[in-house]
């Protein structure tokens, strides 16, 4: 598990989830496929590997852990045979609206700075209830 800003990120062996903080909903969710291909002897027509013959090498990567770069805004996923970065972009594009689902029209006025439309919409709900 690892910490972002705005979400739990939840390492598991055979997927990457994201959890939002504030809804507790996964918004994030993709399968690892970490297995390397083992490509098939060449043919000796064309010199490259036939495609359809390449399959998954049986003992493939398994994810071991994650950890966070606060300063870059990334995260690193460490497996038994590589290290990937996740890189995260745009973490807070819809908290906005939750804070405004909420009735917190400060917070989401403030958070709304990304879409023009966002930042409207959050100082008319702001106006309307004042």
């Amino acid at each position: 598990m690892a910490l972002t800003e705005w979400h739990f990120v939840l390492l598991y062996a055979d997927k990457i989830c994201a959890v939002d903080l504030l809804t507790d909903k996964v918004v994030y969710h993709e399968l690892l496929n970490l297995v390397r291909p083992v490509l098939a002897p060449f043919s000796s027509s064309s010199f490259r590997p036939d495609p359809v013959l390449a399959r998954p090498q049986p003992d493939g990567a398994r994810p071991l852990r994650l950890a966070t770069d606060p300063v870059r805004k990334t995260l690193w996923m460490y497996t038994d045979q590589a290290i990937y970065e996740l890189v995260v972009r745009d973490e807070d594009r819809n908290v906005w609206s939750v804070y405004l689902a909420r009735g917190q029209w400060d917070n989401a006025r403030r958070l709304a700075k990304v879409r023009p439309s966002s930042r409207s919409a959050a100082q008319s709900c702001a106006g309307a209830s004042r």
